[in-house]
């Protein structure tokens, strides 16, 4: 992947900047903007960056506004990132190939972007852990069907210190699959004493969910009826996609490690059950300020 140095994005920020701000002040006055906006704004903002404003966008319910304002935003933290960052998410990105499993791929960079060092390294270890999967995929697919999950996503949700974990599930072959768990796995998790940051709640129109995670438990089976009054059998046929919204909180102030785990069977062969897993995302849940000062004093 050319990801771009970063004299080349800010440049390109700065025009966007100047686009958007004349384009939220034409929505102001009433005018529609969105056409324009992906016509002659997001074009000036250096690939991949054009791609993530179009994702952002995509995954914003708001107003047209509020969507060129999450962009702006997004693209805000990522200059503020400074030139060594860039550095460092060029040479590590200099081997991917953008062009395999092309949504998957860049809704990992967009999480890449805004990482510290370490984390950087574990997503583009998962990218690049995708090519063999996809082969794989692909060779299932052709055959009978195959359950992937689409763009694995983890966000702030609101101000009382919840993590919302959205995903999407599809089935691309030719047979017709059931879903027989969805489970958030806890791979390791620990003590955080870091305070709490607030970000605004977006509402979603998806399958809903909420868990309390448990330091001492390392399962969590979303369908099991525990977690949600959703219905909870998924059948996929060829092309059916079905969207998902995990919402996550912990009593405790820990840090998790956490991954997605689904298991499937093909209807014409019940008998073998099938995994299919998401890359590996930490969370981090904060005490409250009130216990960090009463834990003090």
């Amino acid at each position: 992947m050319e990801f771009p140095s970063f004299t080349k994005f800010v440049n390109g920020f700065s025009d966007f900047q100047k686009k958007s701000s004349q384009l939220i002040n034409d929505f102001r006055k009433g005018h529609p903007i969105m056409a324009e906006f992906i016509d002659s704004a997001l074009p000036l903002l250096p690939y991949p960056f054009d791609k993530i404003g179009i994702s952002i966008m995509n995954s914003s319910n708001g107003s047209d506004e509020e969507k060129i304002l999450a962009i702006l935003d997004y693209m805000k933290q990522a200059e503020n990132r400074g030139e060594e960052h860039f550095r460092y998410l060029k040479n590590e990105l200099a081997n991917i190939d953008e062009t395999m499993a092309k949504e998957k791929t860049l809704s990992l960079v967009q999480q890449c972007v805004l990482q510290s060092k370490q984390d950087i390294q574990n997503i583009t270890k998962n990218i690049k852990e995708l090519s063999s999967e996809v082969d794989a995929i692909h060779t299932a697919t052709t055959r009978k069907g195959q359950l992937i999950i689409l763009n694995p996503t983890m966000r702030e949700f609101d101000s009382k210190d919840v993590k919302e974990f959205q995903f999407q599930l599809t089935n691309p072959g030719n047979s017709t699959l059931m879903v027989t768990s969805i489970k958030i796995q806890v791979l390791d998790c620990g003590l955080n004493d870091k305070l709490k940051m607030y970000i605004p709640e977006a509402p979603l129109s998806v399958y809903h969910y909420r868990v309390e995670l448990e330091s001492n438990k390392k399962e969590y089976d979303i369908v099991s009826g525990i977690y949600s009054e959703n219905k909870s059998s998924f059948y996929y046929a060829k092309g059916d996609v079905d969207a998902f919204s995990v919402k996550l909180n912990s009593t405790e102030p820990y840090w998790y490690e956490i991954q997605l785990v689904i298991e499937f069977v093909d209807v014409e062969e019940s008998h073998i059950t099938h995994v299919t897993s998401s890359p590996t995302f930490t969370i981090k849940f904060s005490p409250d300020h009130e216990n960090i000062i009463g834990a003090s004093s």
